[in-house]
């Protein structure tokens, strides 16, 4: 069964009766668990977590502030000295055998430093990396999208163009045509 977090529920739409929270201003900010619960109820969700708080979920963490940076220099250089990231096999668990450390280590500085999950750090480098290939019209003007997605590590084209457009705001299509038309003035 999946998790949900507060937050989460939270952005979901739906229509609530007012609570006490809501009318109550010694209680604005508090999250109302019976109005939680009657929106879990109403939506059919069983497990609702609360996000961990960003500060404290690294508390156990062994990592001082200097393992910190060298590890973060050590990540920071595979990904802008190399193009590993464009493998489709590229994975956490990769990435910290390139930097000698574990993949909970490298997770937890990414997290911390870039504010992202591993995913989306990847997913960063490898939009800029496509958005280079395809502004790049004599190398790669003949590739076609997917070609081009297939190159920077995505086995999906439809998960690369929803990302592009995610970080971009528009397709790659558009990006490329944009380009194209670019250098044509």
């Amino acid at each position: 069964m999946k998790e949900f977090t507060i937050e989460q529920l939270l952005k979901e739409k739906t229509t609530f009766t007012p609570s006490s929270h809501e009318t109550d201003p010694d209680k604005k900010g508090e999250v109302d668990t019976d109005l939680l619960l009657s929106f879990q109820n109403k939506k059919g969700y069983s497990n609702v977590t609360e996000s961990p708080d960003k500060n404290q979920k690294y508390t156990t963490s062994n990592l001082n502030e200097d393992q910190k940076g060298t590890l973060l220099e050590a990540i920071n250089s595979i990904m802008e000295n190399t193009q590993e990231y464009c493998e489709s096999d590229f994975s956490l668990e990769k990435l910290a055998m390139l930097v000698n450390s574990n993949k909970s280590y490298i997770s937890q500085i990414i997290n911390e430093t870039y504010h992202v999950n591993f995913n989306g750090f990847v997913n960063e480098y490898r939009i800029r990396e496509a958005r280079i290939r395809l502004t790049d019209i004599e190398q790669y003007g003949n590739y076609t999208i997917q070609t081009i997605s297939e190159s920077v590590g995505y086995k999906s084209s439809t998960t690369f163009i929803n990302v592009f457009k995610k970080i971009t705001g528009i397709t790659p299509s558009m990006y490329q045509k944009m380009v194209k038309a670019q250098k044509d003035l």
